[in-house]
């Protein structure tokens, strides 16, 4: 009988292989284990398919295992000798070639764009100019650090811990503006006297902080005025909620009034999660700059007033939610057309509720009173609800929360995107789903057959609800949507610099509260300008980070960056 049993298991894997292969032969790739994501196919590779030395598509190409080839370099802006040293799928491949000072590197492309891309064989004659694809967005290769203990601002390299890859698309002769231009406030007669007043305010209370003698973490802050109240101007609870329930709704319709979409231009500053950490908040909008108030210096010369979008998770966890929820409802009232909102996976009633005595909910009722609290709270989610779920910087630079997931949309699914918006209708549509909850591959960290495609998450104890998306898909969602680059917030690491670059420079990650959950990272926000004119150069942006310090010196690291490097020990995650 085991030997009848044995027979037919053997069968079973021949008939199995025999239908890979016909499926392989036929073009016909899919998911190799596990049922489909939201019902997808995927022009993905089978686990057998990471060997192969001939795939359909790279081999019409000619692009076979060993073969030479020229290939893109981002760092030094030229075509450099190279060769194929795997096939990773259809359309995917990595190649090595002789970079900057002749150090060997090594780049995941796409061969699906024939001449238009970053690879291609050599021939005579032929064009050194930079390919179409070649990346209009880059990042600075330096980085602005803010040490409250010392009340220094330095500048150093971007981090090697934070950076994926071995030819990122760094800007190493170009840089962002770090010059902060003090200025007062200016009240606007069109917002509420609530929301001029938390402003105003909370500039004074930004420059106390940066001023206080020594450091403390968010969570230990306990300055001799309690913080909400001062923002409101109030002395008690039931003043508190009532003009906090009249800024969430003036805010309401502010947000109903605008596009689900927001299209802005540069410069730009993206922060990433807050999670109530307002002291933090503070040092940040301190040492980078408040709307109108502070001007950023562009690389032109030219004073201007920059853009302001915070990309979701005010509040659960941290100490001073309310605070953070208010400023940040305040900035968009008092600067409609200067602050923009999107909403994140904490911007939920039913996350914070599942976050119990350190969720939203049981804020609003410890700090206002049970009644007070709750109608706060569901005031102000109403408002949540008609918050986009993205922003468009230039037209080059997509902000969400979480990821693209899939990536199989386009942005009109941002641009049709009805509101108001509960998230359990937000849950049953998988695209909008993800991008408030998925996350990217990393290049470095992951199996080298995971770096690709897409994966269950085991954010929802895999349930296929969530997924995770590689770099092949960034590159398709970027390329069908037009894109340089996609920027999202979502995850903290321990130790972290609160910013990643990843996927060959096309995905970067922003986190603005510090020492999150006693992880020691650093919070950062990414400031966006356009690049200096050039002769047959395009129209191109630089995206530079801007750091607060962690109080565990985890930007200690920063002095021994170096550009285009690959990323250090593995790091930990936080669940965000």
């Amino acid at each position: 009988q085991q030997q009848h049993q044995h027979q037919q298991q053997q069968q079973h894997y021949q008939r199995q292989n025999h239908q890979l292969n016909l499926q392989h032969h036929q073009h016909q790739y899919q998911w190799p284990s596990g049922p489909s994501i939201a019902g997808n196919q995927w022009d993905a590779y089978p686990q057998q398919e990471a060997t192969c030395q001939r795939l359909p598509q790279a081999a019409d190409a000619g692009f076979e295992l060993g073969a030479s080839v020229e290939v893109w370099s981002n760092s030094s802006q030229q075509w450099c000798q190279g060769r194929i040293e795997r096939i990773l799928s259809a359309n995917m491949v990595t190649a090595s070639f002789v970079g900057l000072n002749g150090v060997v590197m090594h780049k995941q492309i796409s061969v699906s764009h024939g001449m238009r891309g970053e690879i291609r064989l050599p021939q005579r004659n032929q064009s050194c100019e930079r390919p179409m694809l070649a990346m209009e967005v880059v990042v600075d290769s330096e980085c602005d650090v803010f040490f409250p203990i010392v009340k220094q601002k330095k500048v150093f390299k971007i981090s090697r811990r934070a950076c994926h890859g071995d030819d990122l698309p760094l800007s190493i002769e170009e840089h962002c503006s770090s010059a902060v231009n003090s200025g007062r406030f200016q009240k606007n007669p069109r917002a509420s006297e609530v929301a001029n007043t938390i402003v105003q305010t909370a500039m004074l209370m930004a420059t106390s902080v940066a001023e206080e003698f020594s450091d403390c973490y968010d969570r230990e802050w306990q300055p001799q005025y309690n913080p909400l109240a001062q923002l409101f101007n109030a002395t008690d609870s039931q003043t508190v909620a009532t003009k906090f329930v009249e800024l969430s709704q003036e805010v309401g319709r502010i947000l109903a009034a605008q596009p689900s979409l927001n299209e802005v231009s540069v410069p730009a500053k993206i922060y990433g999660d807050i999670h109530g950490h307002f002291r933090d908040m503070l040092l940040l909008l301190h040492s980078y700059g408040f709307p109108n108030a502070s001007a950023s210096r562009s690389m032109f010369g030219s004073n201007k007033t920059f853009n302001l979008i915070f990309n979701g998770d005010w509040c659960d966890r941290g100490a001073h939610q309310l605070e953070v929820v208010a400023l940040v409802l305040a900035l968009k009232a008092v600067y409609p057309n200067q602050v923009f909102l999107n909403r994140g996976n904490h911007e939920d009633p039913h996350q914070n509720q599942h976050m119990k005595s350190v969720g939203f909910l049981a804020q609003c009722r410890h700090r206002l009173g049970e009644a007070l609290g709750n109608n706060v709270f569901h005031q102000i989610h109403r408002t949540f609800e008609f918050l986009p779920l993205g922003t468009l910087i230039d037209n080059m630079i997509l902000v969400v929360h979480g990821g693209i997931g899939d990536g199989l949309w386009d942005l009109d699914l941002l641009r049709h995107y009805r509101r108001p918006a509960s998230m359990d209708e937000i849950q049953q549509d998988p695209a909008l789903y993800n991008i408030l909850w998925s996350d990217p591959i990393p290049d470095k960290d992951a199996d080298p057959d995971e770096i690709f495609g897409v994966h269950d998450s085991p954010r929802d104890g895999h349930q296929h609800m969530i997924i995770t998306f590689g770099k092949d898909c960034t590159d398709a969602f970027c390329e069908r949507n037009n894109l340089e680059m996609i920027v999202r917030s979502h995850q903290a690491f321990r130790r972290g610099c609160g910013y990643e670059v990843m996927h060959g420079g096309r995905c970067m990650r922003v986190f603005s509260a510090r020492d999150y959950e006693s992880m020691g990272n650093d919070g950062a926000v990414l400031s966006v300008e356009a690049g200096k004119r050039k002769a047959g150069m395009p129209h191109h942006l630089v995206v530079r980070p801007q750091v607060v310090s962690s109080l565990q010196g985890s930007s200690e690291g920063l002095q021994d960056a170096v550009p285009a490097v690959g990323v250090g020990a593995q790091r930990q995650r936080r669940v965000c």
